[in-house]
């Protein structure tokens, strides 16, 4: 008897294989295998995808899509009004009351939107993100010491430079979610940016 293979990976594009794995592997999903023909039906409804010579995945040529845009990132909390003075005073701007249960601010066009389920009425309570999200800042030493006085869960003992050259550090705010700060001028952006860098 052969050995079993994930018929996922026989079949869909790496950044498909990633969105669906979730949704096909959860408990309350059923049986893998017998769902997976309808995503594997609806996944060749997509016409016009070829892979092109930088090695990602594209749309064809007479595609009108452009390319998408991040704009709001959900930050789980337990008490939205300490979840917004955290973020105000570490971020160094107010933000927005959009509504009891949520407080946006708008991280240079992207939302990041702190979010109390549990006050909105959904009737559960939050529970921190699994990873970290990136803050890009312009002054990392000035944030770091307003870090120190805004009653961060855990904190870094000092600001840190990674081999691959971002200067940094990690953090947890009140609720546990993990954040990392990084100096927007030493920020990995795509694999050029390992020139000159010495990679053990």
């Amino acid at each position: 008897m052969g050995i079993r293979t994930d018929p996922l990976k026989q079949f869909l594009p790496l950044p498909l294989l990633i969105l669906l794995r979730p949704i096909c592997h959860s408990p309350d999903q059923g049986n893998l295998d017998t769902r997976f023909d309808g995503l594997y039906n609806r996944h060749h409804e997509v016409k016009n995808l070829h892979l092109p010579s930088s090695g990602g995945y594209a749309m064809g040529s007479n595609s009108s899509m452009s390319v998408p845009r991040l704009f709001r990132v959900i930050l789980p909390v337990t008490n939205i009004d300490r979840a917004a003075g955290f973020y105000s005073y570490i971020l160094g701007i107010p933000g927005e009351r959009v509504w009891e249960s949520r407080h946006y601010f708008d991280c240079g066009g992207t939302i990041l939107a702190c979010f109390d389920p549990w006050r909105e009425g959904q009737g559960y309570h939050a529970t921190p993100n699994p990873e970290n999200i990136y803050f890009a800042v312009s002054d990392i030493d000035a944030v770091y010491e307003r870090a120190k006085q805004a009653g961060c869960q855990w904190l870094d003992e000092s600001i840190e430079t990674q081999h691959w050259g971002e200067r940094v550090f990690f953090a947890k705010d009140p609720f546990g979610n993990p954040i990392c700060f990084v100096d927007e001028k030493k920020l990995f952006l795509s694999s050029a940016d390992l020139a000159g860098l010495e990679l053990s």
